[in-house]
């Protein structure tokens, strides 16, 4: 009689499986998650944006508009903020 797979042993062969076929971009989530890997932790602050409005901030990364107190990490390209400017 054939053994059939576990719960476990199945969901572990569908996110394997899931790795390499499903596509973001043209590039499968294992080749995605190897350039995160890959990649240098980048640095940034934030800049106030210039307004008469005391809480707006751009991350100086990639320009992502904040409303709100400055936090430690872009909440749009994971930027890790060192500081915010003094304006």
């Amino acid at each position: 009689m054939a053994e059939f797979p576990t719960c476990e042993q199945m969901a572990k062969n569908v996110a394997e499986k899931a790795l390499d076929e499903f596509l973001y971009h043209g590039k499968s989530i294992r080749e995605w998650m190897k350039i995160i890997v890959d990649q240098e932790p980048k640095t940034g602050h934030w800049m106030h944006d210039g307004s008469h409005w005391k809480n707006r901030f751009i991350c100086s990364e990639c320009g992502y508009k904040l409303f709100d107190e400055p936090t430690n990490y872009c909440p749009y390209c994971g930027t890790r903020m060192e500081s915010k400017d003094k304006e």
